[in-house]
């Protein structure tokens, strides 16, 4: 599963997308439960930045209170919920991340 949220990131699927995938495939796992995994994994939790449906911008400095995209005009929330999200993890989490390993 982990493989799977590692493709989710490096492709940039939403998390629509991969739930929906989680549920063709039958699993039992969530998004949220998987998030919860890792987090136990690295023991650093990703940092949450919403993001425009079609990934033209991230909400963020001048962005932030935003609720349409100025690019595209896209919704930034369906029903209270961002319609996309993605994961960071700062530089200084990566090197703790990458020196917790002993490989």
């Amino acid at each position: 599963m982990l493989n799977l949220f590692n493709i989710k990131v490096k492709y940039g699927l939403t998390d629509n997308a991969f739930n929906d995938i989680l549920q063709c495939i039958k699993s039992l796992l969530s998004l949220y439960k998987l998030k919860h995994k890792l987090k136990s994994l690295v023991g650093i939790e990703p940092l949450t930045i919403d993001t425009c449906e079609d990934s033209c911008i991230a909400f963020t400095e001048k962005y932030a209170t935003l609720m349409q995209c100025p690019i595209c005009k896209k919704n930034r929330y369906i029903s209270k919920k961002p319609v996309n999200s993605t994961y960071f993890f700062s530089i200084k989490e990566r090197l703790i991340i990458q020196y917790k390993d002993e490989k």
